[in-house]
């Protein structure tokens, strides 16, 4: 799919981010062309500049959701990669969430959910919903406070 983009003709075909070049400096190709876009790193994610820089995963999605504010920074304007890999781009591994919601695959992914309370001599299960943390309780099998933790995932991290 193709789209005109800050006057720049883009698309993205074969998981690549292609420019198409029809003028050098002011005069026209005689053989205009597609190109893949250079790309670089930025905070572990891809970006390229269309004018100035954007990461490629919201370019990918505006492409594919052309009435989406790819210019709207506000925190329930996030593109989320469902599956936690900042490098899947697929159009079917992104969708818009709150910055909040954002930050789900982070704790899914990294975080156990429960720490050891050596006051209690117990591993107390926990998780951040609206930046609070509810207390889900002590265990004293670490895999239960686990276990606790991703049922608890199923309640209050539905998107």
């Amino acid at each position: 799919m193709e789209v005109v983009f800050n006057g720049t003709k883009i698309k993205y075909e074969d998981g690549e981010l292609w420019r198409w070049y029809c003028r050098s400096g002011n005069r026209d190709l005689k053989k205009p062309y597609w190109k893949i876009m250079k790309q670089w790193n930025r905070n572990g994610y891809k970006s390229v500049n269309i004018g100035k820089p954007y990461f490629v995963h919201r370019v990918i999605y505006y492409i594919h959701n052309q009435d989406w504010n790819i210019d709207d920074s506000r925190r329930d304007n996030s593109i989320d990669h469902i599956d936690g890999d900042k490098h899947n781009n697929s159009i079917e591994n992104l969708r818009v969430v709150t910055n909040s919601q954002n930050s789900w695959n982070t704790y899914h992914t990294k975080c156990k959910g429960y720490s050891w309370n050596k006051k209690a001599k117990k591993f107390k299960a926990y998780i951040g919903v609206n930046s609070k943390l509810i207390h889900l309780g002590s265990f004293d099998l670490a895999e239960d406070a686990h276990n606790a933790y991703l049922d608890a995932k199923n309640i209050y991290h539905i998107i």
